[in-house]
């Protein structure tokens, strides 16, 4: 990520912040996450170093204990961004895979992208570069339903849509949309109807990792997505539309499957199934 949607320094997403922005920073311009202890004695481990070294607050070092334990390099945790870098993620999905440009020399603020209120699909101030990270394809692919359970539960690819865990979308965005959760309790939920995203960067892990922040960004996200008045109703009610469509579609196959599934561990488990499920192979990859 760090080549790709940061293009001009300084690196705005990376998986060692101190070794990129450091030389320039002082410590404290890192946020501060948990104690050493505290991180430390997750995945059944336990501090065993002084009491000093164990009250010591990370700042600019991995969290998530695996990628910790991975030397902080790991496919499922350990980047750092921040919300500016973020929102130039968000904006390149929404864009089908097109990057949006730096300002000259700088981001933009908050208040930029704001007051811009034509530049819908751009980022920032109406003008999308020709950099393309993802193909159209592949954006469309990524976030389509894909059905993980027999209630008709559905995620993306690398997406969360519609689960248990998606109590960050808040009350009001169409299901369709998506995003995903960080350990220390961020979130980013995009909606590609209203070409919306909430990024939520938090610390909910700051000082003793008892913090819990779940209510907060989907309370926030519901804010944001209340504060939209240029969408028609019929928009929304055709995203959700097309979006139960396509998980009604994939349910019997998926349960088809399960069926199979259990019937196979079944058998070699030394039990039978009663009364046995019958399934055509050849019928599976369709």
């Amino acid at each position: 990520m760090s080549l790709y949607i940061s293009p001009a320094p300084p690196l705005a997403v990376s998986h060692g912040p101190i070794a990129i922005w450091g030389k320039d920073r002082p410590l404290d311009y890192f946020a501060p996450t948990e104690n050493v202890r505290g991180q430390n004695s997750y995945l059944g481990s336990s501090f065993e170093g002084d009491a000093k070294a164990g009250e010591q607050i990370l700042r600019g070092m991995v969290h998530d204990p695996t990628s910790y334990r991975m030397g902080g390099v790991a496919g499922h945790a350990g980047l750092f961004s921040t919300a500016d870098d973020l929102a130039r993620y968000c904006q390149m999905l929404l864009n089908g895979g097109v990057a949006p440009v730096w300002p000259t020399g700088r981001n933009a603020s908050v208040n930029e992208r704001a007051s811009n209120a034509d530049a819908r699909g751009t980022l920032p101030n109406g003008r999308v570069s020709a950099r393309r990270i993802l193909s159209a394809q592949t954006v469309a692919k990524m976030t389509q339903p894909y059905v993980v359970a027999e209630d008709g539960s559905a995620r993306g690819l690398g997406w969360d849509m519609n689960t248990s865990f998606s109590s960050n979308r808040g009350d009001l965005f169409p299901k369709g949309s998506f995003g995903h959760t960080g350990f220390t309790g961020t979130s980013i939920w995009i909606d590609p109807t209203s070409q919306t995203f909430v990024v939520f960067m938090s610390n909910r892990v700051h000082p003793d990792g008892k913090g819990d922040v779940v209510a907060t960004r989907a309370r926030v996200a519901t804010i944001a997505a209340s504060a939209i008045e240029d969408l028609p109703i019929e928009k929304w009610k055709e995203a959700e539309a097309r979006y139960n469509a396509a998980v009604s579609a994939q349910i019997p196959r998926f349960e088809q499957l399960v069926r199979a599934s259990d019937f196979s561990r079944l058998q070699f488990g030394g039990l039978h199934s009663a009364p046995p499920v019958r399934l055509n192979p050849a019928e599976w990859d369709r």
